[in-house]
């Protein structure tokens, strides 16, 4: 049994001890000041074992000893709401161990955002510092991705897009962006580099091309096709562009219904292709100013409301410039630097001549006017110097070659000439400088009506190295307007579809003398014999077929070396003397209907036997 007075002594020195044994401790820490700093029992003679300001009577470092020399700080522990790994250095707490939700890391600069801290994907020109360096970035100025996906890129959906923008501001490669519901391009504001350029097409929705970062970069190919809002290109402007790998360069505008402005393009010098095809809400084409020289072809063509072209003023030279098919098109303004188009086609327009092209000091290729209802006349091309071709087709009101007497240092063409279905042209007057074609002379009609009464503007015209074909001339006599010809390489007339009642014969011809392919006259219902072409000795075939009124050959006296000779379905023929003189030649088939002795007699003198079809 315990007295009361013990007890109490007992209850009192357990107290003592306990303070004198465990001391002060921090919240949450229990530490005993028995051991030393190094965890070890302190030496009997150690008055004061912790003399520094950490000598606080609290457990900073939660490892169980209080006070002892250079104690560190109790933890801080920052919130890390957003969950990323990386805390906010606001409403840090300071406890042993970290409260839910805390962790040791300050370095959060936007705490709500999961996508927001170091290290973190930064997409230029957004507006956000993503990854807390304390810019926002731009797009690379020297055009390089920091990093960029490998190949051709398409984007259809907005998973498509966020997925491209997911780590990359760029694409090694072309980025097509097709059947979108997107109203613009902000979708793709992460775009800094598209080293293939752009395309985009078929998006139903699309008003704008808005959208794309400031400071991009992209190769020199755009396509767009096929959006029917789209209003404008503007969108594209500002853009740094750049070479294409592939060297294909190119800027397509096609089947845009409400496109009505072309912008954003500036500084194109070269592209190797330009359309601006059936655009029915453009009336002026505008921009592309510092376009100076496409390698491969610039084509207008097919655009309803077209009226004036204003833009291209510093073209140069192109390889095709074809401006067709704008039916209300009446001014070239923006032509006014065009010298040297290999090809240059005009047809289909609403222009009343070629003055918007006096600049042009050769077309090397072919020059092509078709299909024009206004135009009268080629004048206007003041500066021509060298032309390479020459085709004239379908223009149901021009009356006269002469605006291209401009062309006459060239001395000849250097390409065929083509002059067909022009129902008003009744000469060829302003070809009066051509001494030769290096081509082909093809005059008549391909379809409908001629009125080509006359072959005068081709009197100094000696020698075509190709066909000189003249077919389906209702008004033509002769072919007078040859007289200085002496070399071709094929004479074909054809006179199907000519009226009997129009006398026709070949007076005209009187020094060619050779003939290097074909000698064909067929179908021509009032040609009786080949006088005119007295002076010929030399030709390859000779095909006489189906001319009803021919009677004789003759005008062939002089022809000595032929390939095959042919005279056949000629109802009337009655007299091949003129082919006595042949001495060299392969197979002959005549027929002669109106002499029986024929062709027998030829035969025999020629020494030869008959070799039909």
């Amino acid at each position: 049994m315990l007295y009361p007075a013990w007890s109490a002594l007992r209850q009192a020195t357990l107290i003592v001890l306990a303070v004198g044994l465990v001391g002060p401790t921090a919240t949450g820490c229990a530490t005993s000041k028995a051991k030393s700093d190094s965890g070890g029992v302190p030496p009997e003679d150690s008055a004061s074992p912790c003399d520094g300001p950490e000598c606080n009577g609290i457990d900073d470092d939660c490892d169980g000893l209080v006070d002892e020399p250079s104690e560190p700080t109790t933890p801080t522990w920052h919130p890390d709401v957003d969950g990323d790994g990386y805390g906010s250095a606001e409403e840090a707490v300071t406890a042993c161990e970290p409260p839910s939700g805390h962790i040791a890391d300050d370095t959060d600069c936007n705490d709500s955002d999961p996508h927001q801290h170091p290290g973190a994907w930064d997409t230029a020109a957004d507006g956000q510092d993503s990854d807390c360096d304390g810019v926002d970035p731009e797009c690379p100025a020297d055009g390089v991705a920091r990093q960029a996906w490998s190949g051709d890129q398409t984007v259809r959906t907005m998973a498509d897009a966020e997925a491209l923008c997911d780590g990359h501001d760029g694409v090694d490669g072309a980025v097509t962006v097709e059947l979108t519901d997107w109203a613009d391009l902000a979708p793709l504001s992460c775009l800094c580099v598209a080293t293939g350029g752009l395309r985009i097409t078929d998006n139903a929705a699309l008003t704008s091309i808005d959208g794309l970062p400031s400071g991009r970069s992209l190769g020199r190919v755009v396509e767009v096709t096929d959006n029917p809002l789209l209003t404008s290109t503007i969108g594209l402007a500002g853009t740094s562009w750049t070479d294409v790998p592939t060297g294909d360069e190119r800027l397509l505008l096609r089947e845009n219904a409400s496109l009505a402005d072309i912008s954003g393009f500036d500084g194109w010098r070269s592209l190797d292709l330009l359309q601006v095809r059936d655009l029915p809400s453009l009336t002026e084409l505008t921009g592309l100013d510092d376009l100076a020289v496409a390698t491969e072809s610039v084509e207008v063509r097919d655009n309803l409301a077209l009226e004036r072209l204003s833009g291209l003023r510093a073209l140069v030279s192109a390889d095709e410039l074809r401006i067709e098919d704008n039916p209300v098109l009446t001014e070239l303004p923006g032509l006014v630097a065009l010298r040297t188009p290999r090809y240059l086609t005009v047809g289909g327009n609403a222009l009343t001549d070629l003055s918007d092209f006096a600049g042009v000091v050769a077309i090397d290729a072919r020059l092509t006017v078709r299909n024009t209802t206004m135009m009268t006349s080629l004048s206007g091309l003041s500066g021509l110097q060298r032309l390479g071709g020459l085709e004239v087709s379908d223009n149901a009101g021009l009356q006269s070659l002469a605006g291209l007497a401009d062309a006459s240092a060239a001395g000849g063409i250097s390409g065929s000439v083509v002059v067909v279905s022009n129902i008003e042209l009744t000469d060829l007057v302003g070809l009066d400088w051509v001494t030769w074609i290096d081509g082909d002379l093809h005059l008549g009609t391909s379809s409908g009506p001629s009125r080509l009464g006359s072959l005068s503007g081709l009197d100094q015209l000696g020698w075509v190295t190709g066909d000189v074909s003249v077919a389906r001339q209702r008004e033509m006599t002769s072919m007078r307007g040859l007289g200085s010809l002496q070399e071709v390489g094929a004479l074909r007339i054809d006179g199907t579809g000519t009226s009997s009642t129009v006398p026709f014969t070949l007076d005209g011809l009187d020094q060619l003398t050779r003939i290097h392919g074909t000698l064909l006259v067929r179908d021509h219902p009032s040609l009786l014999d080949l006088r005119g072409l007295d002076a010929l000795t030399s030709t390859g075939d000779v095909l006489m077929l189906d001319n009803p009124a021919l009677r004789a050959l003759d005008g062939l006296e002089q022809l000595r070396e032929a390939g095959q000779v042919m005279v056949l379905r000629n109802g009337r023929m009655e007299d091949v003397l003129a082919l006595y003189g042949l001495l060299d030649f392969s197979d002959i088939c005549v027929q002669v209907p109106g002499n029986e002795d024929e062709p027998d007699g030829l035969l025999e003198a020629l020494g030869a036997t008959e070799a039909c079809p």
